[in-house]
Formats: structure tokens, sequence, C-alpha cells
């Protein structure tokens, strides 16, 4: 069941999930695109290294005194190289309480950040996640899905929000339906074989179900009610990829999947409710 934060609109607050790529070139801009942006929440995925010392530091100049990192918080900090650099950050006004990075069995828990925001009025659950791709890491993509799916996939008295970067789907159909990277686009748009066609099975079909158990299962997931809009990026800042939730407004399910340009950081990217754009499969 879908359960709105608040019924009254004084009490939403802002949410950004940005994927800021990893880059660390151009960090004014990006600190300046946040600041624009005025979150109450900032969800980012991409971070290392490299970048995290400066969102870090520049935060909570911006207001968002309370701020987690995926990285810190890894039990095996020394793994977080090579393709394991990126990381996770929640920054919030209000105080976070931390989940154990062992609450999802996934194969690189460094890739969901998860806490309790301890808004006026309310307590939230916001779980920030950013999936391996398949076409770099082929099954970890679907582990990662089921691993999201087992863990919030059960009745919760908090209401949860779910953003970041899911690499997924690959595209959408004319009505808006879900096209996975288990599937083919056919000649018509439409995605095929279509979901529980009985004689698709094998790999393509393990995949389909891997995905959709997370991009189709928000009713189970107790997740709460927000809009999300796109947030166009002026051509002078580094505001690609960011997608806003306002979580006190009625619509659907709060889960937002938000997507970095790889040739400029003024190319704006589109957001969309639980189906969202994707880099690669």
């Amino acid at each position: 069941m879908n359960t709105p934060l608040s019924p009254d609109p004084e009490r939403a607050f802002r949410l950004v999930s940005w994927n800021v790529a990893g880059r660390t070139s151009r960090k004014g801009e990006r600190i300046q695109a946040i600041r624009r942006l005025q979150p109450d929440i900032l969800a980012l995925q991409e971070t290392t290294a490299g970048n995290l010392p400066t969102f870090r530091e520049a935060l909570p100049d911006l207001g968002l005194v309370h701020v987690l990192d995926s990285r810190t918080l890894a039990a095996h900090p020394a793994k977080l190289i090579g393709p394991r650099k990126y990381g996770e950050l929640l920054a919030s006004r209000w105080p976070l309480d931390a989940f154990a990075p062992s609450g999802f069995e996934v194969p690189w828990p460094e890739r969901i950040l998860s806490a309790l925001v301890r808004v006026p009025g309310v307590d939230v659950e916001i779980h920030v996640a950013h999936l391996p791709t398949g076409v770099g890491h082929g099954w970890l993509k679907i582990e990662t899905f089921e691993g999201i799916f087992d863990r919030l996939a059960r009745p919760s008295a908090t209401p949860r929000i779910l953003c970041g970067d899911f690499n997924s789907p690959q595209a959408e159909g004319p009505g808006g339906e879900i096209i996975t990277w288990g599937q083919d686009v056919g000649p018509d748009g439409r995605g095929t074989p279509p979901p529980g066609d009985e004689n698709w099975d094998g790999d393509d079909a393990a995949w389909d179900s891997g995905e959709r158990s997370v991009l189709e299962a928000w009713p189970t997931m107790t997740l709460a009610t927000s809009s999300v809009a796109s947030i166009p990026a002026p051509s002078s800042t580094a505001g690609s990829g960011a997608a806003e939730a306002r979580a006190a407004s009625p619509r659907r399910s709060s889960a937002v999947s938000t997507t970095s340009s790889p040739a400029s950081l003024s190319a704006p990217s589109p957001a969309a409710t639980c189906r969202a754009c994707a880099r690669l499969g």
C-alpha cells in the first residue's frame, strides 16, 4: 500500500537524487547546482575517493549538516577499488540514522546506502542505490535487484523512498510498459517476448524477472507517495541527471532513477516515477 508522508503540502520536503558519474572536475559548479536546487535531502550516486571530500566539506554550508556515505560505512574499504570504487552519499537537514550495509544481501554492499531520516513530524526511510551495469558486470546486476526486493518487499510502518540509478529498464513501450534488458524491442516498439510468455524460459526470462522484481514491485514495498519531476540543467551548471521528489505531493510510488550525461554536465536527463531512463544495461 502506498502511503503519503503527509496530507499537508506545508510539510513537503525536497529530495534531489543525482548520479555524479564519479567526476572530479568542475567541483564548484556541482556545488552551486546543488545550492540552486535547495534540497532538504540529497542522494548522490557514484561518489569516489576523488570527489567525496568535496561534497563532505561543502554540503554542511548548504544546510545539509547530516552526511553519510557508503564508503565510510563499508566493512572492507580496501576492496573499494576498480569496478567497486563507486559509493553513495546521503545528506540531510535533519538527523540521519544509518542502517547497517549488511541489511541488503547484495554482491557489492557499498552500492546501497540506507538511513532513517528524522523529518519533523515523521520518520522516513531513504534507500539510495546504484546498480551495476549488466553489460559490464553481468548477473551482479540481477543479484542486486533481487537483494533490494528481498529487503524491501515486506510491510513497514515507516514510509520509504527508494531512489538512485537502476540502469534499467532498457526502454518503455508505446503505452509506458517496461521493456527490460532480457527482452528485445520489436518493430512496434513493444518488448518481445511479452512478460509471462509460457514459452519463454532460460537466461533471458530470468533476467527479465530480476529487473521486474523491483521495477514492478512497488505495492509490496510500502513506498511513500511522492511526485517526481525532471530538473532541466542551465547550460552553465553541472545539473545533468538530477531528479527531484517532493515527498508530500500525492502521485505514485517514490522511486526515482537518475542518470548522468557522459558527454556534458549541462545536458538534462528526464526522470520518471518507477520507470526511468538508463545508460547501459
